[in-house]
């Protein structure tokens, strides 16, 4: 053959196509076999300005090559501005530039959505991706990666998609992978696709779980936390309902029934231990109450009433905590009043904290307190009482310890100054007159001492003992007295003679004033 077609087929050329040398003026050989006119291998050397003069009408129908590309809806360009590699030689591989962007991915792609889940996360089209591909996909044709599915219209389910994305560790205090949460996401998540938090699990959830340690058992905290303040780890080891009344809901008033009871209350109470005086009756914790508190609490954890306080180790002092408990009325004829109210407990009481009995005063008593009446006026007997005996309504109304010397240790041994001057000694000494009385030497013995008369009468109150006094001859109220012969019987006889004789008549116990009308003479 030839090895030139030009000299002989150069007139056969084609005419020229919008400016286009058929063959760009090559031998025929470059394209077209030697046999026939049938085009061999074209090898666009050089490659021509555009691909549409002769390859228009190659633009495939339909959907075709691996990714189903269909020329009707956006491959109607200058086939070089897709197939850039190998325009002329393959077409395979085109990379289409969506430029100008299509109005919708359908066309094209819908036959390329995945089958199950796929992607970071992991999504599955058949739930929700059925809408065109730019409503999820940003950059759809050159990444399909960062797709964000706006969940409308919202789908039937959410475990579909996500139901391998349930965490396997505590997440915002949600176990999800326990037993009992077998819920579409949707039932805690009000918001699923778009935020999972603000979710609520338990409000919504039916039948409820029987048990809250599936999922809570890892939040136990750890130390004192609430008010008031508990510690789990001293007997919240149970479920959570037992203690929490709407676990899940809400973790405050929950309420801990000590069952079992903890072997120590100090783990949780240590920090409740009131400040200052507290109670009834008042308790300061600071002086004594430093121990666990089922030391004096009973029930301990259900109620503080009732504690009571064994005072060991003993208090220093009473009446830090005793001082607002002084009674105030006279008890066992006491009186906490007065002077005595500085003065601590203990001086009196030798049993204190266990009982207010036996307690002693005197022994402790404070300094300027010189007064017994302020207790012991109460005390005072009625009637005559002692040896002598002694009646304090005629003489002993004024302060005990003006007659008694050890007042408040004991009664006995007082002695009475008889001032103020009583009345009457009668009263007191009536038992004391002498069955029998010697008058002055010489004279009778008669029965009785002085008629019964008072004591007042013969012996001067300011004595200092029977046997020492000064007879006065008149009586209380300075009148004359109108016996005189029990003394004077030797005396008149002597005057007037033996056995009446003389002139005058003396009989019992005469009045010798009658006729001897002077208490300084016989003579008148």
């Amino acid at each position: 053959y030839e090895t030139d077609c030009m000299s002989c087929h150069e007139r056969n050329r084609p005419k020229p196509k919008n400016g286009y040398i058929h063959g760009s003026g090559a031998n025929c050989l470059t394209c077209h076999n030697q046999v026939g006119w049938t085009v061999g291998v074209v090898k666009h050397s050089p490659p021509p300005a555009s691909c549409l003069e002769c390859h228009l009408s190659d633009r495939p129908v339909g959907p075709t090559g691996a990714l189903k590309f269909d020329h009707a809806r956006s491959g109607q360009s200058d086939c070089v501005s897709c197939h850039a590699g190998g325009s002329g030689v393959t077409f395979t591989g085109a990379n289409f530039t969506h430029s100008p962007a299509p109005l919708e991915c359908n066309s094209c792609h819908s036959n390329l959505r995945p089958v199950g889940l796929i992607g970071t996360p992991p999504f599955n089209h058949a739930q929700g991706g059925q809408g065109d591909c730019v409503s999820c996909h940003k950059t759809p044709g050159v990444a399909w990666t960062g797709g964000a599915f706006n969940h409308t219209p919202a789908p039937v389910t959410c475990a579909g998609c996500h139901s391998a994305r349930e965490p396997v560790a505590l997440i915002q205090k949600m176990f999800h992978n326990s037993s009992v949460v077998t819920q579409d996401c949707a039932t805690c998540h009000k918001t699923p696709g778009t935020v999972w938090s603000a979710s609520r699990y338990h409000q919504n959830v039916n039948p409820q779980p029987g048990s809250c340690v599936d999922c809570h058992n890892p939040q136990r905290p750890v130390g004192l936390i609430g008010t008031p303040p508990f510690n789990h780890a001293q007997g919240g080891q149970g479920d959570c309902v037992s203690c929490h009344k709407n676990p899940g809901g809400v973790w405050s008033g929950a309420s801990f029934n000590h069952q079992p009871a903890p072997t120590s209350c100090v783990g949780c109470h240590s920090a409740r231990r009131p400040v200052g005086l507290v109670g009834t009756p008042p308790f300061n914790h600071a002086l004594g109450g430093s121990g666990d508190c089922v030391s004096c609490h009973k029930n301990a954890g259900v109620t503080w009433a009732g504690g009571s306080f064994t005072h060991v180790p003993k208090p220093a002092a009473c009446k830090d905590c005793h001082l607002g408990r002084l009674p105030t009325t006279i008890v066992n004829r006491m009186s906490h009043t007065g002077n005595f109210v500085a003065q601590d407990c203990t001086i009196c009481h030798t049993n204190v904290g266990v009982s207010w009995a036996g307690g002693k005063f005197h022994a402790g008593k404070p300094a300027g307190l010189n007064t017994c009446v302020t207790c012991h006026a109460g005390n005072r007997p009625v009637g005559n009482v002692g040896v002598p005996a002694f009646n304090h309504a005629n003489g002993g109304s004024g302060d005990c310890f003006g007659c008694h010397k050890n007042p408040g240790v004991t009664w006995a041994g007082g002695l009475f100054a008889h001032s103020p001057v009583p009345v009457s000694c009668n009263q007191c000494h009536g038992g004391n007159r002498p069955t029998v009385t010697k008058y002055p030497t010489g004279n009778a013995i008669i029965a009785g001492h002085y008629n019964a008369k008072d004591c007042f009468a013969c012996h001067q109150p300011e004595s200092a003992t029977l046997k020492q006094f000064l007879f006065k001859h008149n009586t209380a109220t300075n009148q004359n007295i109108g016996f005189c012969l029990p003394c004077h019987l030797q005396d008149g006889i002597r005057q007037h003679g033996a056995n009446g004789g003389g002139d005058a008549v003396y009989t019992g116990d005469g009045n010798c004033y009658s006729c001897h009308n002077s208490r300084k003479s016989w003579n008148n």
